[in-house]
């Protein structure tokens, strides 16, 4: 497989396409068909499969029609044996009207809509015109008729008739304005709705022609070539369905992805695949530059002091990891090799003295310097700069940079790639040296995980084939049925709520990781609620929720609370009453949960007294919660258990500290 990049047509032009061999005066042009798309979080990567009828020898192939939304860098082409790639172009030209289909019926319909209203507008006018005209003519009747009237020579015939003609045009013209007015806000609205429709097909786009030259030699005559590029407005997110069936122990799970699609092009019948990987087209490795490091004679400056006393490295540490993923995002991103990127300066920093300037748009210009070092509240760990958009509107993401892109003389694409991408390793090197820095100078610093804090799980799921247009609104797609065994049980927390709640310990045992996402919960086919599922490996086990339980409600009362002084310390001794009560037909198995104070200060103790029945010995429970202070009792609630007959469990704790002491209630700091 012969691969071209973009960035290659500088390298063809300057020989002058190709030494020798023969060329076809006419660019081929073909649309080529969409087979296959990989729709990744903001980005999707589009493959059109074009086959080529040409002489053997080079020809220049068109591939038009691209669309919108389409990100400049990331064009590249593929070819099969026998058929080798020499250079690709992108580019865009000005064009009378919307190239795609949908938008030029709407266009017409809007061109409809606006020729009705200029003709509603022309009647108008000439209804307005034959009443003026009336009023002249009444104008001049009245006085008439007086005159006539006073000589005696008044013609009350030809005054009926004429008074009978006014008076009759005047309700053919009030008729025709009332149809008129109707007309007129028909139009209007239906200029609106086509107007709407096309600003939400086109995605905002302008009357602009997109298409991608490839300079291609066939050793045959014709032969295939798979185009690629990337587009943005593409995204997806999970969501499931989740149908519960207690009697058999089983739950059902749709696996859907909620996909938007606003490219600016239909997918019609592609091979399609979700990802949450990160498209990357940079085969270059950054370089690792040696940190060198300074001693000073002062101490430490205030502002690190109080960053190690109020514990907030980890979120200065957070911030520059987030900075990092998104330089690694920008870093390894398609290069705009077709395109000028005019890099404004920037005046962002990174540090909590300046938080405000993190990443502030550079003013747009001709290739202006990255921002200087922003004069951080760490002292000697310094702010790097943020670089700003281009003239043609780039973005910025956490003082990380932005790139604008305008179109410019192939004989200078490899100097502008250069220059991007310097600009890339340098953001990336920067955020790492701060990150290191942090570590060096502040003293809260201690052991993490390498890049903790922006791995996430990367999975890719195939889809059969499917057809997604490009519209605003979400598109569902199923990615998969599982069916999975579940363990259903009643949850009591009176602690925290009255309600009882129905959940169900499910195990993936399929084989794909489920990712993080709403989910629609359904006790067999009754809707129940909406929950959250995290994001769960292949063989781990997650809770499902399933509603609440309107047969059973919970209690939890303070019996009894004694405070004594023993041997210099404080004792409390707390007596707790838990119920639960069944207004069902039907007995419940419950999980009644319940916690006790814990505390990592050895100055105190908290000693668990007797209980009217035994903890539960599940084994998770006992290996995980038990020693965290929840309590848990599996206990049984038979049917109609109202009142006094209601299900109770009793159970005491002591608390014990040094009489000096008192508990501090964080709850109520402040207040």
């Amino acid at each position: 497989m012969v691969r071209g990049y973009l960035g290659s047509v500088v390298a063809a032009l300057s020989v002058g396409w190709l030494a020798g061999g023969a060329w076809a005066a006419d660019p081929i042009k073909l649309p080529g068909k969409i087979e296959s798309v990989t729709v990744y979080r903001g980005q999707a990567l589009v493959t059109r499969v074009v086959d080529v009828t040409a002489p053997a020898g080079v020809s220049e192939v068109t591939i038009t029609d691209l669309p919108d939304r389409i990100i400049p860098g990331s064009v590249y082409a593929e070819s099969s044996d026998g058929v080798a790639i020499h250079s690709v172009r992108y580019q865009e030209y000005p064009v009378q009207q919307d190239i795609r289909a949908g938008v030029k019926t709407l266009d017409d319909q809007i061109r409809a809509d606006q020729d009705a209203l200029d003709a509603d507008n022309r009647a108008g006018q000439v209804l307005a015109a034959r009443s003026q005209y009336l009023d002249k003519l009444e104008a001049f009747t009245a006085p008439t008729a007086t005159a006539e009237l006073s000589k005696g020579v008044l013609d009350a015939d030809v005054l009926k008739n004429l008074t009978t003609f006014v008076f009759e045009q005047r309700k053919a013209i009030s008729d025709a304005s009332l149809d008129l007015s109707r007309k007129d806000r028909d139009a209007r609205d239906s200029l609106t709705l086509h107007t709407r429709q096309r600003n939400e097909l086109a995605g905002g786009s302008t009357k602009t022609a997109r298409d991608a030259s490839v300079l291609v030699e066939f050793k045959n005559a014709g032969g295939q070539l798979r185009v690629h590029y990337l587009v943005d407005q593409a995204d997806w997110t999970a969501s499931y369905i989740a149908h519960g069936d207690p009697k058999q122990q089983t739950v059902s799970l749709e696996y859907d992805a909620s996909v938007r699609q606003m490219s600016g092009e239909d997918w019609p019948d592609v091979n399609m695949t979700l990802s949450t990987a990160t498209p990357s087209l940079v085969a270059t490795a950054p370089q690792l530059d040696p940190l060198e490091i300074a001693l000073q004679s002062v101490p430490l400056v205030q502002a690190e002091q109080q960053l190690a006393a109020a514990g907030e490295y980890d979120e200065e540490r957070k911030f520059l990891e987030q900075a990092q993923a998104n330089a690694e995002v920008l870093r390894n991103g398609p290069v705009a090799a077709n395109s000028a990127s005019n890099i404004g300066s920037g005046g962002g920093t990174i540090g909590r003295g300046a938080r405000a300037g993190r990443g502030g748009a550079g003013a747009g210009g001709a290739a202006g310097a990255p921002g200087g070092a922003g004069a951080s509240s760490f002292g000697n760990l310094g702010g790097y700069g943020g670089m700003g958009g281009g003239s043609a509107g780039g973005y910025v993401t956490d003082g990380t940079i932005g790139l604008g892109y305008a179109t410019t003389m192939p004989s200078q694409v490899f100097d502008r790639m250069e220059v991007q991408q310097k600009a890339l390793d340098q953001n990336l090197k920067d955020v790492s040296r701060q990150l290191q820095e942090l570590e060096l100078v502040a003293q809260a610093a201690k052991p993490q995980t390498p890049n903790e804090g922006h791995q996430s799980v990367a999975v890719t799921y195939n889809i059969p084939r499917t057809t997604l247009p490009s519209r605003a609104d979400e598109q569902l797609i199923q990615i998969s049925t599982l069916a999975l065994k579940g363990t259903f049980y009643k949850t009591a927390m009176p602690v925290l709520t009255s309600f009882i709640y129905n959940q169900a310990n499910v195990v993936n045992n399929g084989k794909i990781v489920l990712l993080a996402g709403p989910v629609s919960s359904y006790d067999s086919d009754h809707f129940v609620g909406i929950g959250q599922l995290p994001t769960v490996a292949t063989g781990e086990s997650f809770t499902l929720g399933f509603g609440i339980d309107a047969t059973l409600r919970a209690s939890r009362e303070l019996v009894e609370k004694t405070d004594a002084l023993q041997a210099g310390n404080r004792v409390l001794n707390f007596n707790y009453k838990l119920s639960i009560e069944n207004f069902g037909s039907d007995p419940a198995v419950v999980r009644l949960m319940d916690r006790v104070p814990t505390t990592k200060a050895t100055e105190a103790k908290i000693t668990l007294g007797t209980a009217s029945r035994e903890l539960s010995t599940d084994g998770q429970y006992v290996a995980t919660d038990k020693n965290k202070g929840i309590l848990r009792w599996d206990v049984t609630i038979p049917a109609q258990a109202i009142g006094d007959k209601a299900v109770t469990v009793d159970h005491q704790f002591k608390v014990e500290y040094d009489k000096q002491l008192s508990i501090s209630a964080t709850s109520f700091t402040g207040r």
